[in-house]
């Protein structure tokens, strides 16, 4: 998007609205304001009064619920049943009719949760799927799969769902509708009550009191639901009551007492739920970026048709020159293609048909960074007038210009694939008969523990002189200088293969070394999680080994063993 693009975004909290302006990209704020959420009509003309002032080119409203969200329904862009007083069926989105712009319009947490599939920020890596909650004056869930969120009937509510109570728990909750459902049993609302102060007295109340264990055991069961039903990458929570840090590790470990094992991922253990359930890189900001992601979003979908057409336009001026030598049949003239295309935003799925009924990817299989079979579902695939004529690209990170082997289509409905191996998002994009493109973008998931095991161990047995591997694109390190940690020195055979994993996904950079040892007379094989240095910080990676009791550290650009 163009740096001189400006994007407006509203945040419909409970309690207060959030403005913003921002520049080229959602987190890139200029300006913002913060406005009590008093009576509808009040609030309603100081939020357009402060727009009016302000140059943007598309509009995001991210709104607290519940809310219409059906764009073919007479309440399309409404509050409804909202448990706040005087705002039950308030035409929030038409507050904005004036301002003639394109405009998305979603829950506050929808939004947020979008914004997290989209920054790339969290420490676990890139992810297409998300659950957001926030907490605070009411509590509200955001679901996003696909990089899409989540609508159908309604959108989800999560907040209003209900929790196992606490044996010697006799609160009534204070939800309006449900009572003890989980907003009523860990709003901020019902948190004052419980201890009998003014919500604004909270922030007074100690960490260690037990009311936030009460809390975290009820935000808990929410979470291991959530994983249960929808299985997103991360969850995100957020709003004024997560302000309070010391709520995540008891979140934490109630959600691996409540699962007891059943779900195996290495987010879900001791070493790695912190990375799993965490508090938005935006902290306070989430919602706002989620409300001006709602804005680049819109734009994007206002402006890709025109580039679709320019991009149609070029392609029927190749197929009628008369200089071009192309022909219709084989990989090359797909690239071709392809590249005039390729200078473009990601656009998450879209298509293009000119001729034929609208082919449409609606989801991919899961697949991690080694690579392996895919399967591609959707509608119309087998519309191409010239089905050898098919191809499918992967763009992505360590990706550009790819192309899946074996091609498949199975039936209508269904493509499978050879996928390469790769790391982080990446973008499948079908071209059929030169004249059809089709893009749906996708993030390689981190392969399971019991997978990367198996891979060093066959890397091993190949390199019994030893190897380094980046443990994420299954790649050797072939420059700089590797130095082992402590923590993980005489680590042998599968199980401290297995800590090492571990320590070198958490603590250290995702490299993991090996050797055969011949003195052992087991002839075990040792591992190690590394740092690499840069052979120019030969300083530094001496330092860093005396620091983690190394006898030795190793040059791999030269082969070269240092003693120290």
């Amino acid at each position: 998007m163009e740096s001189n693009y400006y994007l407006a975004g509203v945040e419909a909290g409970g309690t207060g609205i959030t403005i913003a302006i921002a520049k080229g990209v959602p987190s890139n704020i200029i300006e913002s304001t913060y406005i009590p959420t008093t009576a509808p009509d009040e609030t309603k003309e100081k939020v357009v009064e402060w727009l009016r002032q302000k140059k943007f080119d598309s509009l995001g409203v991210a709104s607290f619920g519940p809310i219409d969200l059906d764009r073919n329904s007479k309440t399309y862009g409404y509050i409804t049943t909202t448990p706040k007083p005087n705002w039950e069926n308030t035409n929030i989105l038409g507050w904005f009719d004036e301002f003639d712009v394109p405009k998305d319009f979603d829950t506050d947490c929808n939004g947020a949760a979008i914004s997290e599939c989209f920054h790339n920020q969290h420490k676990r890596g890139p992810v297409s799927s998300c659950v957001y909650i926030t907490v605070g004056t009411g509590v509200g869930i955001g679901v996003v799969v696909g990089e899409k969120s989540v609508h159908g009937l309604v959108h989800p509510e999560g907040g209003h769902s209900f929790a196992r109570l606490l044996p010697d728990d006799q609160f009534p909750g204070t939800c309006p509708f449900h009572g003890n459902c989980i907003e009523g049993l860990v709003s901020t609302g019902a948190i004052a009550k419980r201890l009998g102060v003014s919500p604004d007295k909270l922030a007074m109340i100690p960490d260690d009191d037990p009311v936030w264990s009460i809390v975290g055991h009820y935000l808990a069961q929410l979470c291991a639901n959530l994983i249960l039903i929808s299985s997103p990458e991360i969850i995100v929570l957020g709003g004024g009551v997560m302000n309070r840090s010391v709520l995540f590790p008891i979140i934490g470990t109630q959600v691996l007492k409540i699962l007891n094992g059943y779900i195996k991922s290495p987010y879900l253990t001791e070493e790695l739920i912190d990375q799993y359930i965490v508090l938005s890189p935006f902290e306070h900001r989430s919602g706002i970026v989620g409300a001006l992601e709602l804005a680049r979003r819109m734009d994007i979908n206002n402006c890709k048709w025109l580039f679709f057409s320019i991009g149609i336009l070029l392609l029927l001026c190749i197929r009628n020159d008369p200089n071009n030598n192309t022909t219709n049949n084989n990989n090359n003239n797909n690239y071709k293609t392809k590249d005039i295309l390729d200078k473009r935003d990601n656009w998450g799925r879209g298509f293009y048909n000119s001729t034929l009924q609208s082919s449409i990817i609606n989801s991919v299989t899961s697949i991690d960074t080694s690579g392996g079979t895919i399967t591609i579902y959707g509608s119309n695939f087998g519309n191409s007038t010239h089905p050898e004529d098919l191809s499918v690209s992967v763009f992505g990170d360590y990706l550009d210009g790819s192309f899946c082997t074996n091609i498949s289509i199975v039936n209508d409905n269904v493509i499978s694939c050879q996928m390469p191996s790769g790391v982080g998002s990446f973008s499948i994009e079908l071209l059929q008969d030169n004249l059809v493109f089709i893009e749906f973008k996708h993030t390689f998931n981190a392969p399971p523990l019991e997978k990367i095991v198996d891979v060093i161990e066959s890397i091993a047995r190949d390199n019994p002189n030893g190897f380094t591997l980046d443990i994420i694109t299954f790649k050797k390190v072939l420059k700089g200088i590797s130095v082992a940690y402590l923590e993980t020195q005489d680590s042998f055979d599968r199980k401290g293969l297995e800590k090492v994993v571990r320590h070198s996904q958490t603590i250290g950079n995702n490299v993991v070394g090996g050797w055969l040892n011949d003195h052992d007379e087991n002839k075990k094989y040792y591992y190690d999680s590394v740092k690499i240095f840069l052979s120019t910080q030969l300083d530094q990676a001496i330092q860093f080994g005396q620091l983690n009791q190394q006898l030795a550290i190793f040059d791999i650009s030269n082969l070269n063993l240092i003693s120290l």
